[in-house]
């Protein structure tokens, strides 16, 4: 689920630097990209536990893309309640995916 939310942050990314390279020529969509690379780079990399980390760091920097694009930062705050019920609802479905392996396991002796 966590992957998800990402590759969906990195659409917000890209509109997000549409409207910051209308609203402000000189920058901000530089940060988008960024925003928008980060977020596809870490869909592939939550494997990894520390990635879940940066996940969070990501999601702050998007609740600061508000100050270039004040819409962000409502579109942070649900991307960042998105993220943590990936988090959360995704690591709940894993330990029911455990326990019913566990229980065919012993219901079958392997």
């Amino acid at each position: 689920m966590a992957a998800a939310v990402l590759v969906f942050e990195a659409f917000i990314a890209l509109f997000f630097g549409l409207v910051a390279a209308k609203l402000h020529p000189a920058g901000g969509w530089q940060l988008a990209v960024v925003l928008g690379v980060i977020s596809v780079l870490l869909s592939g990399l939550l494997r990894f536990r520390w990635a879940y980390a940066l996940g969070w760091a990501l999601q702050v920097a998007f609740i600061a893309a508000g100050f270039w694009v004040t819409d962000m930062f409502v579109l942070g705050v649900i991307f960042a309640g998105l993220w943590w019920a990936g988090l959360h609802y995704g690591a709940k479905g894993e330990q029911i995916k455990a326990e019913r392996m566990r229980a065919w396991e012993a219901a079958h002796g392997d």
